[in-house]
């Protein structure tokens, strides 16, 4: 027992963003329930966000059979830490009748008072067969971003993908949720926002108003919410030495 509040002990070491899916595909269920507590939230793209650990249990049951219906194996890749948040990217390498694919995932959990903490995967519902309703999270005051980052959502914001190429390198490239890779150098970067970003009255659909971030210096995670409408995306940007993005890491479809 811990010194506070009598609460359990998990045996699960590490930092929550990263041990989250390798305990659900491990069989530690249980184990995680005890490291999440009985403040905890959940939030899948296909699910509304769940509180308290009868629902939580419910719901990750759910979501491991639904993981192993694909006889799903993680890799990690890299860990974004911020002040209040830690953002672990990795991939989902996936098996359906025999066809092998890779859905590259993002795991959010923001760190609260009173040993409260929230946790949201980003990724591409439709990989795993599912409709997407957005993640749905609490609504935070929106907080400071680098000019950088601002400069780059603004143009978002505008629909303008000359813009928004202006703050890539020449040889930056996104990353999209199913890991495929669109290049500055050929074209197909400009191209990706093109489709996405219509702008037959200067504006976009895809407005990201930004409601969480962590930065370290090198990589921005941003968490944000599309056009007002409650449901949260993820962008990962690096910047090269330069100054400018040389790699964009998206976490949900945007169509």
């Amino acid at each position: 027992m811990t010194r506070d509040e009598g609460r359990p002990e998990s045996g699960l070491r590490g930092r929550l963003a990263e041990i989250f899916l390798p305990s659900l595909l491990g069989n530690e269920l249980d184990e995680l329930l005890v490291r999440l507590g009985d403040r905890a939230s959940i939030a899948f793209p296909w699910s509304k966000a769940i509180i308290g650990l009868a629902l939580l249990r419910t719901e990750l049951e759910k979501e491991t059979a639904l993981l192993k219906k694909y006889a799903a194996t993680y890799e990690h890749d890299r860990t974004v830490l911020g002040h209040d948040r830690d953002v672990a990217e990795g991939r989902l390498n996936l098996n359906s009748g025999g066809t092998a694919s890779v859905l590259n995932v993002a795991v959010l959990c923001v760190r609260r008072p009173a040993r409260e903490v929230d946790v949201r995967v980003f990724l591409a519902a439709e990989g795993l067969g599912r409709e997407s309703l957005g993640v749905a999270g609490k609504n935070d005051d929106a907080p400071s971003i680098a000019s950088d980052v601002s400069t780059h959502l603004g143009a978002i914001r505008f629909g303008d993908p000359a813009q928004i190429l202006e703050t890539f390198e020449s040889e930056a490239r996104l990353v999209d949720p199913f890991g495929k890779i669109h290049d500055r150098a050929s074209g197909a970067l400009g191209k990706f926002y093109s489709e996405r970003l219509p702008i037959p009255e200067g504006a976009t659909t895809w407005a990201p108003a930004v409601r969480g971030v962590a930065d370290t210096g090198r990589v921005a995670a941003i968490e944000y919410e599309t056009a007002g409408t409650g449901k949260l995306g993820l962008l990962v940007l690096e910047r090269g030495e330069s100054g400018l993005f040389r790699e964009a890491r998206l976490y949900d479809s945007i169509k």
